[in-house]
């Protein structure tokens, strides 16, 4: 299997979009800032090749509405202990890429101090009123990591709970970093894996 970004998927084709342009519907983008795509020790200038599904997401699901996840550490943040120092909050590792930082000024942005946006305090406190929305629709990066994290907490506290909601993970508009053992094709492989055990819809 190769990378994501390197294989010709389609699956943009195949998504739903006839159930999911509504208001809704809410897109949440993972960490598609400066410090996993353009500069920084995880940085990977590889993931950049999925801003054009996202602006192609935005386009078939123009009803939706949008939620950026951003890391923003705080300077001994616990999390250096296991990846290196990056996206220190009011750093330009932390701010949304170029190509949809326009599109970010109108949505809700949610700084993050861990892998996990759904233990953000922002998305934690007005949780219920984010759960007004049916469907959500998952992008971003890294696809085993941030990604990952997010979908399954949100995808068990739907069951934990019996909401009727739907969590669905977009393949041309996800991806991780390659770097020494930490090889995206294989984690990218085993991320969608899990996801579809889990019950997220992977399209």
């Amino acid at each position: 299997m190769a990378r994501l970004e390197e294989t010709i998927y389609h699956q943009l084709d195949v998504l739903p979009s006839h159930t999911l342009n509504r208001k809704e519907t809410l897109i949440v983008i993972v960490d598609m800032i400066n410090g996993f795509v353009r500069e920084g020790a995880m940085a990977d200038p590889k993931i950049a090749n999925i801003i054009p599904a996202h602006l192609d997401l935005f386009k078939q699901l123009e009803l939706a509405n949008h939620l950026y996840f951003v890391d923003a550490h705080l300077s001994d943040c616990q999390e250096f202990k296991s990846f290196p120092a990056h996206c220190i909050i009011g750093t330009e590792e932390s701010e949304i890429v170029e190509e949809l930082k326009e599109d970010s000024l109108s949505a809700q942005v949610i700084q993050k101090n861990s892998t996990n946006g759904f233990l953000a305090p922002d998305f934690l406190n007005p949780l219920d009123q984010i759960l007004t929305y049916d469907d959500f629709v998952i992008t971003g990066c890294c696809s085993d990591i941030c990604v990952l994290q997010f979908a399954l907490t949100l995808q068990t506290y739907i069951h934990q709970y019996n909401k009727d909601k739907h969590v669905y993970v977009v393949v041309d508009a996800i991806d991780t970093y390659d770097s020494g053992d930490h090889k995206a094709e294989s984690f990218n492989k085993i991320s969608i894996d899990l996801l579809k055990a889990s019950g997220v819809q992977v399209v």
